[in-house]
């Protein structure tokens, strides 16, 4: 990927995990983002779902709907506890096969200028 290419949630997120977990250990599992089953299963390597889409979503509602599906992947990553809850809520996925790994940033620096409005009150007429 390049590192000027515009990015989306997805992209960033994966960077992050690139960034801070060891490329073999992630080399040892198949990791698929957001859409069940957009790249095929691994027949030698762990799966792992890294959901970040809401539970209502209409491209992936029907296949976490259809429980004989909960059992093709090891794992469900998701990126926050509302969404952990709802996917386990809504679809009664196996929370033992559930985790939450939160978004990451890296340290935001203060601005060095701070914006000072020309005017101080808004007025309405």
């Amino acid at each position: 990927m390049e590192k000027n290419s515009p990015q989306g949630g997805t992209e960033l997120q994966l960077s992050y995990l690139y960034k801070y977990v060891d490329n073999k250990l992630l080399d040892r599992v198949q990791i698929t983002t957001s859409i069940p089953e957009k790249i095929p299963l691994s027949k030698d390597k762990p799966n792992i779902l890294w959901q970040k889409n809401s539970w209502d979503q209409p491209n992936i509602h029907p296949w976490f709907k259809d429980k004989t599906n909960h059992n093709k992947y090891d794992w469900y990553v998701f990126n926050s506890h509302w969404n952990y809850e709802n996917f386990t809520k809504y679809f009664d996925l196996p929370t033992e096969k559930c985790v939450v790994i939160k978004n990451g940033i890296d340290n935001i620096k203060p601005r060095e200028e701070i914006y000072k409005p020309k005017r101080q009150k808004c007025r309405i007429k």
